[in-house]
């Protein structure tokens, strides 16, 4: 297994958001340098997740879907229980 960077970040929100997506989708991962804040008051070095070569790809289009934000339809705000994505079938129905 060779192992190969997927992304930097010394966000530890975005480190625990990246990991969770990783760990639901059966991508086998770890991460450099991610204990290293807790010896330091700051991130001296960005926090490396690295993935298995063969699932870099899978990996890229995961992360690309968070970087995409869909906004409501027309502007409003969505009432409680309602689904903040939608498949295409409900879309034209509505």
């Amino acid at each position: 297994m060779s192992f190969v960077a997927l992304i930097e970040t010394q966000n530890p929100g975005e480190l625990a958001l990246i990991k969770s997506l990783l760990d639901g989708n059966g991508i086998e991962y770890y991460v450099q340098n991610e204990y290293l804040g807790g010896l330091y008051s700051i991130a001296v070095l960005p926090c490396v997740v690295m993935v298995d070569e063969l699932d870099l790809g899978r990996a890229q289009t995961l992360l690309s879907l968070l970087k995409t934000e869909p906004k409501p339809k027309e502007g409003r705000l969505l009432e409680c229980g309602e689904r903040f994505f939608q498949d295409e079938k409900s879309d034209r129905q509505s």
